[in-house]
């Protein structure tokens, strides 16, 4: 065993040094054990999505992400709710303006509506968006402009017009 090897010391200290690598490197990272079967996850840009297949499901996913606030503003992570594109616009714009009115101080969030072929990412003007695109659907990005920070009726009538524009 040479002597930069780490080979037979221990994982405990193999571990601690490979953590204060992440830190200096400022590498985002779950450390063991918050997901269970893995040592860790590292990732320039993590995400937090949440799947549901209905448009009153948002709500549900609203309250999951809220009771992990803390970790992603932590680790900075990225957040999205994602729903199959709904055949009537306008049924989704309450759910969504909560989405990003709970949300209102926190600018790493997007939504998407999937389709088969298809995925429209509404995001506020004021965020770049995340670096994740997809090869084999098609990809529309829509930015919505927020009045002080909030969804409002005005974003919303814009909104479902960009959506309509698109679809």
């Amino acid at each position: 065993m040479s002597k930069s090897s780490f080979e037979g010391l221990g994982e405990p200290y193999f571990d601690d040094w490979f953590r204060r690598v992440l830190i200096k490197e400022n590498i985002k990272y779950l450390p063991p054990g918050t997901i269970r079967g893995l040592d860790y996850i590292i990732s320039d840009e993590i995400i937090v999505l949440e799947l549901e297949d209905t448009i009153l499901e948002i709500y549900n996913a609203i309250r999951q992400i809220l009771s992990i606030m803390p970790i992603i503003r932590n680790l900075e992570l990225g957040v999205v709710i994602a729903i199959p594109a709904p055949s009537r616009i306008e049924s989704m714009l309450v759910p969504l303006a909560k989405y990003f009115n709970e949300l209102a101080d926190y600018q790493r969030k997007e939504f998407w509506l999937l389709s088969q072929n298809m995925i429209i990412r509404i995001l506020a003007e004021t965020f770049m968006g995340f670096k994740l695109h997809f090869k084999t659907l098609s990809e529309n990005i829509i930015r919505i402009k927020l009045y002080d920070g909030f969804f409002t009726k005005e974003t919303a009538e814009e909104l479902e017009q960009k959506i309509r524009s698109v679809v």
